[in-house]
């Protein structure tokens, strides 16, 4: 079973955000995270979510993936809630896809076996079909000639880019990249920005919670800065780089231009 592909439009005809939080708080036990969090992501954008000392990007990816609970607040998908049971959010997280260092790919799978398992289980697609989509995604990420080798065979980097092939074979609404750049080296780093960079040309939604300014110069349409678990700035990108207004967004820019970024 697959999900339907549509677009939800509003009752004013525009077409309206894919991901919309609102007033979304969540804790650990040592402090709140994210406190009242509203942010919109629409088809085809690539927003950022920046900060200073672990603001909460990566706890809201996996929160709008499901992968963990927020405490309060309103998450709507293609202006639906978060679903409740299992097997729709084993739905919705094929539609969602999360790619991070802390989930990689089953290390005893195979590679093609890791990239057409989901197409599949979870879209009903054909074991043919599956198989040449996944070819077709593990030579874009460039991977090719490594279809019958263990994960665990694979280098960090080749991990990497499994994870993005296995993501893109179940055709996401949106990606949510959680520090997806940590441990690469230059040359995945680039083949890992034009693979986003693709994906978000084809409309596909992405959410990016990195450090990696580099990574956020070369993909980011859009800017979002949290501070004390609060958006504190929200600009286009180019915007941002160029007149950064909160004192957290100037700290990070100050940093940029320290870097040589």
């Amino acid at each position: 079973m697959s999900i339907p592909r549509f677009t939800r439009v509003s009752r004013s005809g525009r077409e309206a955000p894919l991901l919309a939080l609102s007033a979304v708080t969540t804790h650990t036990a040592e402090r709140r995270v994210l406190n009242g969090v509203n942010l919109t992501v629409s088809r085809g954008e690539a927003v950022a979510v920046l900060g200073l000392d672990a603001a909460g990007g990566s706890q809201l990816c996996r929160i709008v993936n499901g992968s963990e609970r927020h405490d309060s607040g309103q998450i709507l998908v293609n202006g639906r809630p978060l679903p409740g049971g299992r097997y729709e959010r084993e739905l919705l997280r094929a539609d969602l896809g999360l790619i991070s260092p802390r989930d990689g790919p089953n290390a005893r799978m195979s590679v093609i076996e890791s990239v057409t398992r989901g197409q599949i289980r979870t879209r009903g697609i054909s074991p043919i079909r599956a198989f040449e989509r996944a070819r077709a995604l593990l030579a874009r990420a460039g991977v090719s000639g490594h279809d019958r080798e263990d994960i665990a065979e694979l280098s960090v980097s080749g991990r990497r880019r499994v994870q993005l092939a296995r993501a893109l074979a179940l055709e996401p609404r949106l990606l949510l990249l959680d520090d997806v750049t940590r441990g690469l080296d230059a040359h995945t780093c680039r083949d890992v920005i034009d693979l986003v960079d693709g994906a978000r040309t084809e409309g596909i939604a992405l959410l990016i919670a990195t450090e990696d300014l580099r990574f956020v110069r070369a993909t980011a349409t859009r800017i979002v800065v949290l501070c004390g678990g609060l958006v504190v700035e929200d600009q286009a990108a180019d915007d941002f780089f160029l007149h950064p207004v909160s004192a957290s967004a100037r700290e990070i820019v100050a940093g940029l231009a320290d870097s040589g970024v």
